[in-house]
């Protein structure tokens, strides 16, 4: 799928080949990554920003909408612009929120520590076997990404060694996996337990946080 141009690599991806989506990320992640990084300011910042927009292109399926108006490329710095945008605000938010959570853990260092009931130790149980479930339940080629990364604490470079795919492509599917996780858990996880997510596997809640 080299050789193939823009158009061919859209075309095949409508028509269910795979390979061209990551053909795709591919033939433009370094260009997007670049934009990103410098908008933002911030490399790491840029990377999550750069596999969102290919999450969001190839795993969402949002190039399905591109009418071939404009080079493939501008089109896709318009969605990282948009992302970018978005980590913008997200940023504003995080902040407030250490904010509130510094003023909580000053709350708390005047309140006795309470034990869990064996209620709650119950939740805890029964929310991560759901997480495991909603993990098992992945594709085959997110769930190898997320068994690399979250269990066994592999680094990117060796999860991606040993999965035989680029480090980009390694952050699109773990980015697509964490999603399918979070759809899962909305649907299984009464809303008055979600507390318990706060006690599953620690570099997990990381990730989907």
């Amino acid at each position: 799928m080299h050789t193939q141009t823009d158009t061919q690599l859209i075309l095949a991806f409508k028509n269910g080949q795979r390979a061209a989506g990551e053909e795709i990320t591919q033939r433009y992640y370094s260009k997007i990554l670049f934009m990103c990084s410098k908008y933002l300011n911030s490399v790491p910042d840029g990377e999550d920003a750069a596999q969102e927009v290919f999450f969001k292109v190839i795993a969402e399926k949002k190039i399905i909408s591109f009418r071939g108006q404009s080079k493939l490329s501008t089109w896709l710095i318009r969605v990282a612009i948009n992302v970018c945008k978005s980590q913008f605000r997200n940023r504003s938010t995080k902040k407030l929120n250490l904010m509130d959570q510094e003023g909580m853990n000053l709350m708390e260092e005047t309140v006795p520590c309470k034990r869990k009931s064996p209620e709650e130790n119950f939740i805890k149980a029964e929310i991560q076997e759901k997480v495991q479930d909603a993990i098992e339940g992945l594709p085959r080629k997110c769930k190898k990404a997320m068994y690399s990364i979250y269990i066994r604490d592999y680094s990117y470079k060796e999860a991606a060694k040993e999965l035989n795919i680029p480090v980009n492509i390694l952050g699109v599917r773990l980015m697509y996996g964490r999603k399918l996780i979070f759809q899962f858990l909305r649907k299984e996880i009464r809303q008055d337990c979600s507390f318990g997510l706060l006690d599953i596997h620690p570099r997990i809640q990381m990730a989907l946080n």
